[in-house]
């Protein structure tokens, strides 16, 4: 299933883009990745946006747009093992920490989330610099057609 996920880059691999510490997980182009294993026997996998649209949405909003380094890449996978039911949302600075407490992002994932067991990166679309960038142009854009 193509899905699509925020990473950073460093050295020759990428890591999670939303989560660091002790729920970072690590992306090497072309390898399968899987969340860390006391995060699994919780419940909590891998999260991606099923649709583009969602996920550049996602980016430029209030709720996103807190949570990405401008450095942050937006890259087309592959996902397997889609989990059917999303379980709560967790605190990120808990996460981090290795510790799940639900709550944070007002309760619900961003439209488009979807958690699967498995995930392989194929290719970097854009960066959140570019899409900031691109939604800040199409405003002036709107701004000065309608002077």
């Amino acid at each position: 299933m193509k899905v699509y996920k925020f990473v950073l880059p460093s050295h020759n691999y990428y890591v999670s883009a939303v989560v660091d510490g002790k729920a970072e997980v690590k992306y090497f182009p072309g390898r399968w990745a899987k969340a860390p294993f006391w995060l699994r026997r919780r419940g909590y996998h891998l999260t991606a946006f099923k649709d583009l649209k969602s996920a550049r949405e996602w980016a430029v909003t209030e709720c996103g747009a807190p949570v990405l380094n401008l450095h942050a890449e937006l890259c087309e996978a592959e996902a397997k093992g889609v989990i059917d039911k999303l379980p709560p949302v967790c605190l990120l600075w808990k996460l981090s920490q290795g510790i799940i407490k639900q709550g944070g992002n007002f309760g619900c994932w961003p439209k488009g989330t979807i958690m699967v067991k498995r995930l392989r990166l194929i290719k970097p679309i854009e960066t959140v610099y570019d899409l900031v960038e691109k939604r800040r142009s199409d405003a002036t854009r709107q701004l000065d057609t309608s002077n």
